[in-house]
């Protein structure tokens, strides 16, 4: 008899939405928190896929691009909080709607 696979595509769906978030991640990361939520996500379901015995290309595509999408993420959060942290103690507010700096 032939073995019955249990875990139903083998964590193909799972490393497959790993590798969309690890792009997706890449692609919010200018933006403050976002792209580091969408790489953890990414890499805890990569984990899983893996868990499930999957060894695709997906798997470690995701894998990589939610590793880069969480190391940009975390430089432009902390840019973001480094730029927001000057600007308030040099008493300059933005206006992010015109691109503007005001005192």
């Amino acid at each position: 008899m032939s073995e019955v696979q249990t875990s139903g595509n083998n964590g193909k769906t799972m490393a497959i939405v790993s590798m969309v978030l690890g792009i997706l991640s890449i692609c919010g990361s200018y933006g403050p928190f976002i792209g580091p939520i969408m790489a953890i996500v990414g890499l805890i379901l990569n984990g899983k896929a893996k868990k499930a015995g999957n060894d695709s290309v997906f798997l470690k595509v995701g894998k990589i691009t939610s590793i880069i999408g969480l190391i940009l993420g975390i430089l432009g959060s902390i840019l973001f909080i480094v730029f927001t942290v000057f600007m308030a103690a040099a008493g300059t507010t933005v206006d992010y709607a015109n691109g503007t700096f005001a005192n």
